[in-house]
């Protein structure tokens, strides 16, 4: 069984103050997930994540939300890529579902917890679309890597492994990889360190990692699966608000949250705002 649902809340983007909101209402209101959630939250996002939390459970979802204090405050986007292999010390929980803040539970399948059928190993990555570590992508961001890490780089594209996207994550907390992890995201370019690491330590844990596909972490705009079958939609790197698949996805959860969760109206600032009037203007 999945013992909870983990979100990374740090630093102080309005945008992913409002997408943790939408996310958790999503979860709820579909069946996806009603259990127990760990939001990891360090002193630039707790007030609001406390806010939120509580005017979530007036609105009458009472979720059973246990706020871990991160171990140190994050202080820009490149330094959450760097932060999120520390998951792991974040949950106190045998099982746990890690998802990014932008992401959308759409209910199809019912609770999310049928992903553990995948846990043999301990560890389940989400491949992002049908990429591979040799398409033209991935391999040139991979690349960057080449004076940090010649050896795993080398690995990492003698043949097509898995593109993994490290927006959906289930972990035992016990798992070895974490701390190869941690070893490897800090020697290396900061963009996308987290993704861009883990890719590359791919191989050397190809036999104690399950890989599934991405209609457990569906991109707006690369998304392979059939949208029919998708359990998580994800709107990375801002799709939720930029593209028009992603804004039909994600904007009606962002209006619930906004009309049941008081504290999120004073996050709908600059582009958030901008976004969210333009698709209200083809509704």
């Amino acid at each position: 069984m999945i013992d909870c649902l983990q979100y990374l809340c740090v630093g102080t983007k309005s945008s992913v103050r409002c997408e943790l909101t939408a996310s958790l209402i999503s979860a709820w209101d579909t069946g996806a997930w009603q259990g127990r959630v760990v939001v990891i939250a360090d002193s630039h996002s707790r007030p609001f994540v406390v806010e939120a939390v509580r005017q979530l459970r007036e609105s009458g979802r009472p979720f059973d939300v246990e706020i871990v204090t991160a171990v140190r405050d994050v202080s820009s986007r490149s330094d959450a890529y760097r932060f999120k292999p520390w998951m792991d010390w974040h949950s106190p929980y045998k099982t746990t579902l890690y998802v990014d803040t932008d992401t959308i539970f759409t209910g199809v399948g019912g609770l999310v917890s049928d992903i553990f059928d995948h846990m043999d190993r301990g560890l389940v990555f989400t491949q992002f679309s049908r990429w591979v570590s040799t398409g033209p992508r991935i391999s040139g961001r991979i690349g960057k890597w080449r004076d940090a890490q010649p050896e795993l780089l080398a690995r990492a594209t003698s043949q097509p492994f898995p593109a993994i996207n490290t927006g959906v994550i289930t972990y035992r907390a016990d798992h070895p990889f974490f701390a190869r992890w941690r070893e490897v995201v800090v020697t290396g370019p900061s963009f996308l360190a987290d993704e861009l690491a883990a890719q590359i330590l791919l191989p050397e844990w190809i036999d104690d990692v399950c890989v599934v596909g991405d209609e457990w972490n569906w991109s707006p705009v690369h998304g392979s699966a059939e949208f029919n079958m998708v359990r998580i939609a994800h709107g990375h790197g801002g799709k939720f608000f930029t593209r028009p698949r992603g804004r039909e996805i994600f904007m009606p959860w962002l209006q619930r949250a906004i009309n049941q969760v008081p504290v999120v109206r004073q996050h709908i600032i600059g582009d958030i705002q901008d976004n969210l009037d333009l698709w209200e203007s083809h509704v």
